[in-house]
């Protein structure tokens, strides 16, 4: 899974460059406007709002970048935010087609986005000891395009978008320490999503092009922040 996240010095243009085999560049100066910049945050959590790109329709669909809060609501809920109970920051490849919370998404002409992050987290489970590791890319790209699924919601006490990320089973250095991981591609592999491709169709980003070293404790709690959080630990 994918729990904690980084967009460590991430911008909207370092996102459109990662995207910039999908659409015209027209989204970073027409769309960006009155849109908030994305600032430095060392340990994105659940429930807080997340940068995420969409396209208006499925063809000849412009890029529109935006804010989400990371949990998928699905739209056929009504309740208030407080009554919904279930894990929906993750959606697993294998049963998102047909998961009660994620399959209207899927199906969905709009209901696909790209979620842009520096980096992420996570935390062994294949060794003896629980410890915190970061991936992150490999070479000089400022960061990971990762799939996602997104609605827009008004609830009673609550209203807005909202979003999961998509995982799989876990390939390279990450398998080592986990079982699974976000569904990260490149702009070919975003494009063909945006453009409504079967999930098992996308080409995913090759795992050597991800790097992956040990962090503090500190992670461990989603108050902490700052660089230090992504060091390697002795």
């Amino acid at each position: 899974m994918c729990g904690r996240f980084t967009l460590a010095d991430l911008t909207w243009r370092e996102v459109h460059d990662l995207m910039r085999g999908i659409r015209p560049a027209k989204w970073v100066e027409e769309e960006l406007a009155g849109v908030r910049e994305i600032s430095s945050r060392y340990n994105v959590a659940p429930s807080q709002d997340v940068p995420m790109v969409r396209i208006t329709r499925r063809e000849d669909g412009e890029l529109v970048p935006g804010w989400a809060r990371w949990g998928l609501i699905p739209r056929w809920f009504k309740k208030s935010l407080k009554e919904w109970k279930a894990s929906t920051i993750n959606a697993r490849a294998e049963t998102v087609a047909e998961a009660p919370s994620f399959r209207d998404a899927y199906r969905s002409p709009t209901g696909r986005c790209i979620i842009p992050m520096s980096g992420y987290y996570e935390w062994s489970t294949l060794t003896p000891q629980k410890e915190a590791y970061y991936v992150s890319p490999a070479s000089n790209e400022p960061g990971f395009l990762t799939l996602g699924l997104w609605t827009e919601v008004d609830l009673p006490d609550w209203s807005g978008a909202t979003v999961t990320m998509l995982t799989e089973a876990a390939t390279g250095q990450v398998a080592t320490i986990h079982d699974r991981q976000p569904i990260i591609v490149d702009d070919e592999g975003a494009r063909r999503w945006l453009d409504g491709e079967p999930l098992e169709t996308i080409p995913r980003q090759p795992p050597e092009k991800r790097r992956m070293h040990k962090v503090g404790r500190a992670v461990n709690s989603w108050k902490s922040q700052g660089p230090d959080l992504i060091r390697p630990s002795d």
